[in-house]
């Protein structure tokens, strides 16, 4: 006869384990554990979406340092995605879309060369300020994912 103990370190290293005992009920799925402890303990990342309206004499110039700034970003350990998009229907919008780690990520970012030299660049090819929104992650949650 198996004791609780054991039931509980078989469940916790085989996954699921379904066994009666009187009144008490184990039910241990690894997996959900294993999912909820990394969770807890992964940094909640963060994606700025930004749509950029460019001058029209300035699009070419404009994706040239934009994805300037790409290969640099996408060097930053914060950083787990840095996605440049042209609009099909209107070739002046354009719209990044950045993962990072965390808050602290994002503020190293910001102090990076390429980031400031891009910045100070397309400042004046765009048509109105750029339009950035913050976004927490639903889906997937797991950072490995990215």
């Amino acid at each position: 006869m198996e004791t609780p103990l054991g039931m509980v370190l078989k469940a916790f290293f085989w996954g699921d384990l379904r066994c009666h005992s009187g009144e008490m009920r184990f039910n241990w799925n690894l997996r959900r554990i294993q999912l909820k402890y990394k969770a807890l303990r992964e940094p909640k990342m963060i994606i700025n979406v930004v749509t950029v309206y460019v001058k029209t004499e300035k699009i070419s110039e404009f994706i040239s340092a934009t994805l300037k700034n790409h290969l640099g970003t996408r060097q930053e350990p914060g950083n787990r995605r840095f996605d440049v998009l042209q609009s099909q229907d209107d070739p002046s919008r354009f719209t990044l879309y950045e993962a990072f780690l965390s808050t602290e990520a994002v503020d190293a970012h910001r102090q990076t060369p390429h980031y400031i030299e891009w910045k100070t660049k397309v400042e004046a090819w765009m048509t109105k300020p750029r339009e950035g929104r913050w976004h927490s992650i639903l889906a997937p949650t797991d950072n490995g994912a990215w």
